[in-house]
C-alpha cells in the first residue's frame, strides 16, 4: 500500500534531503486497521521524472505492521502511486493536451460552419 503524505520540499530538494524529512506517525495500520504504529522498514529507490530533461532518484520510506507484517509506503506529496512522473508533470501535460484538442475541434467546428 502507499499513502501520499505532504513534505515540504521540492522533488529536487527532498532527493538530497530526504532523511530530514518529519514522517507522520501512522496510529493504526492502513492495512489491517491495527490499532499499533507501524515502525520505520527501511527505504526503496524510484524514478521521479519533474521534467522531460531531469531525472532524480528518490528514496521512498517504508513502514511495517508488526500484527499483519505488510509494508506500507510513504510517498512524498509531488509523487503518485505507480507513476515516474511528478504529478505537476501529469497535470501539466494533460492541460497542454486538453488545449491542443480544444484548439483542434475549434479550427474543425469554424471549417464546417464555413463550408455549409
Amino acid at each position: 500500500m502507499q499513502i501520499v503524505v505532504p513534505v515540504n520540499m521540492t522533488p529536487q530538494e527532498y532527493s538530497q534531503k530526504y532523511q530530514e524529512v518529519r514522517w507522520p506517525v501512522l496510529e493504526k495500520c492502513p492495512v489491517c486497521g491495527a490499532r499499533t504504529n507501524p515502525q520505520g522498514h527501511g527505504w526503496y529507490s524510484r524514478n521521479g521524472l519533474p521534467s522531460r530533461d531531469l531525472e532524480l532518484v528518490v528514496m521512498i520510506r517504508r513502514l511495517l505492521c508488526p500484527v499483519c507484517k505488510k509494508t506500507v509506503s510513504l510517498l512524498p506529496w509531488f509523487l503518485l502511486p505507480r507513476f515516474q512522473h511528478t504529478a505537476r508533470f501529469i497535470v501539466e501535460s494533460l492541460l497542454k493536451k486538453a488545449k491542443s484538442y480544444r484548439r483542434l475541434m475549434l479550427r474543425y467546428t469554424q471549417k464546417t460552419q464555413k463550408t455549409q
